[in-house]
């Protein structure tokens, strides 16, 4: 990396001190990570930016790069019996790696965790059954509140219905909508 990448990569103010410039930083791309629906396309650039600032980094301080071990991801699909228990499991599992984003010390173990999230709500999403519906105005990048969205679901579940009875709920039905933007997500997933 020459001068000028690491002028590039990682602008520091002038008179500020680099640990904390990175400090800053880093938590600016937690707030982007924890606050935004997983689409690879928009995080896989943040993450390539944020491993370039990251060696930027070290070649400013002088430091050597360190070799991590990427955290192992689980690619393994849970299966669950309803879907009360996928929603509470892709709760719990996506609250525990947005702790890890906010707690991560440093670009490494941040982008770890990101490509943790990315798993879990892939996992989520695959739980879904697939709808096209060109019609409904349903954004991607929006999730539905988690209590509005356990709401719905207990009450699906309560009338003893499960996945396969997506496909004949009401189109304004927070639970046919959560299907409808999942599937946007899945197919756009799939144009990666």
């Amino acid at each position: 990396m020459t001068e000028e990448d690491i002028a590039l990569y990682f602008p520091l103010p002038s008179g500020e001190d680099p640990q904390d410039f990175y400090d800053e930083t880093l938590f600016t791309y937690k707030q982007f990570f924890t606050n935004k629906v997983p689409i690879t396309k928009v995080f896989g650039r943040k993450l390539e930016a944020l491993k370039k600032f990251h060696q930027a980094y070290l070649k400013y301080q002088g430091m050597e790069e360190v070799s991590y071990a990427d955290d192992e991801l689980n690619s393994e699909v849970s299966v669950f019996e309803n879907m009360k228990a996928v929603f509470a499991h892709f709760q719990r599992s996506f609250s525990e790696v947005r702790l890890r984003i906010s707690m991560a010390q440093n670009a490494v173990e941040l982008a770890n965790a990101v490509k943790q999230m990315m798993n879990v709500y892939e996992q989520y999403a695959l739980s879904w059954p697939e709808i096209e519906n060109s019609e409904l105005n349903v954004k991607i990048g929006q999730q539905p509140d988690a209590m509005e969205m356990l709401n719905a679901i207990d009450l699906f579940v309560a009338q003893g219905k499960g996945f396969e009875d997506v496909y004949l709920q009401a189109w304004d039905s927070l639970i046919y909508q959560e299907a409808i933007r999942l599937s946007l997500w899945k197919k756009m997933e799939a144009d990666v």
